[in-house]
């Protein structure tokens, strides 16, 4: 390959990259920005320039766009765009030898994300507050953001004023916001030594001034104007500083949607991993659930929210680290249906206890594929159907893609339910 001699895009990466091959016999060149179908030229400074470009390349939305590294893009096509994410699923489950129904992406508003993390750092008089700038610790000190929901996106310069208070000198801070039904959960962290009691009180001004319900620095409460909580299918459910939220609300409506479709008619539930009770609560309408999960403050939020339901099934929820202590084939005994909604990492050593039980139905819910393909190939090796899978496009514009998949045994689909698919092929 030579300096200005165009390369064509062949593909993308699974960060969005652009693919080409260089034409020697070199490894694959993956460009940033690239689509398909265009060429692209390399300058003698290592720098690369689209030459021709596809016709229907998008304009970004964010000024930043390029240089945060927030998002990967923007600049593509709708359909290109979907096709893609919903590939990486394709891909993920192919290489372990599964081809099931792999439905359309279920796309998402941008403004949606109701959470998000910043980092803040002083430099001299400046404060900067936004991400880093893509395969870098370089700061991006952004103005806008259309990915995030109106609460947050419209608190950046109150946000940056906040760390501007409580930034080290030579240090960064990192600024956790969740938008909440009664304002912004704030969370900083890195600030050093616990703010004087003047410190608190000009922070306590700024929180309301910003439109903050609640806000922690380190390990101190501040002040709490509200105890921050969101509605989940009409149950108000208390937010524990710090525990996992599905990042959009558009997002977590289709996922309990899907999640619903996936266990059909099933009366006598287990909701693993089950945080806050994302699923357990809207399950409930018609199935007895029992709720586990690793984390105590998700516990004790999904205990308070379900004394406030009325009209459901019981909830029963219980703290376990499924990962140290999967349920076992017995303890899967009396359930005719499971969700499974684990961390990242995915859950082999449930996967494996699951494969081996009676269980009829599985929901599975994932935002990693590679680690969902591999729980999915010990399902399969378990006598488990995959019928479908549902992509969803909960990180916008982000690489990431969030998925539900439905897992039957054989026989299940018969015997009633709305699971639809054209079951499990292996290659």
């Amino acid at each position: 390959m030579r300096d200005g001699e165009p390369l064509e895009i062949t593909a993308l990466g699974d960060g969005g990259d652009g693919i080409a091959d260089p034409g020697d016999g070199g490894a694959p060149v993956f460009i940033s920005g690239a689509l398909p179908g265009e060429r692209w030229a390399r300058a003698s400074d290592g720098t690369w320039t689209c030459t021709q470009p596809r016709p229907d390349r998008r304009a970004p939305e964010c000024p930043h766009f390029s240089i945060c590294g927030g998002c990967t893009s923007q600049h593509m096509p709708a359909t290109l765009y979907a096709d893609w994410k919903r590939q990486r699923i394709v891909d993920a489950l192919a290489a372990h030898g599964l081809t099931p129904d792999v439905r359309p992406l279920a796309t998402i508003p941008p403004p949606s994300r109701r959470r998000a993390t910043f980092t803040a750092a002083q430099t001299d008089s400046v404060t900067r507050l936004g991400y880093h700038a893509r395969a870098s610790h370089d700061l991006v000190d952004i103005t806008v953001c259309p990915i995030l929901v109106p609460a947050i996106a419209d608190a950046l310069d109150g946000l940056r004023s906040l760390a501007r208070m409580l930034a080290p000198a030579d240090g960064r801070l990192k600024v956790g916001v969740t938008a909440t039904d009664v304002g912004l959960d704030v969370h900083v962290n890195g600030a050093g030594n616990a703010p004087n009691a003047d410190l608190s009180a000009r922070l306590a001004a700024h929180a309301q001034a910003t439109g903050i319900a609640r806000l922690i620095v380190d390990n101190t409460d501040i002040v709490q104007f509200a105890a921050p909580r969101i509605a989940v299918d009409n149950v108000d459910i208390p937010v524990p500083t710090g525990v996992f939220l599905q990042a959009a609300a558009p997002a977590e409506a289709v996922m309990i949607a899907a999640v619903c479709d996936a266990v059909g008619k099933a009366r006598d539930l287990a909701d693993l991993f089950c945080g806050v009770g994302t699923f357990a609560l809207p399950l409930s309408r018609t199935a007895k659930v029992t709720a586990i999960d690793g984390e105590s403050r998700a516990i004790a939020a999904l205990d308070a929210a379900k004394r406030n339901t009325q009209g459901r099934k019981a909830v029963t929820a219980r703290i376990r680290d499924l990962f140290r202590e999967p349920l076992s084939r017995k303890e899967l005994e009396p359930f005719e249906a499971v969700v499974i909604d684990p961390p990242r990492a995915g859950a082999k050593a449930q996967s494996e206890a699951l494969a081996k039980s009676e269980v009829g139905r599985i929901a599975a819910v994932s935002c990693n594929p590679a680690t969902f393909a591999r729980d999915a190939e010990i399902l399969a090796a378990g006598g488990y159907d995959l019928a479908w899978v549902q992509p969803i496009d909960q990180f916008v514009y982000a690489p990431h893609v969030e998925l539900v998949a439905a897992f039957m045994r054989p026989g299940e689909k018969r015997r009633g339910g709305k699971g639809r698919g054209r079951g499990l092929r292996r290659r």
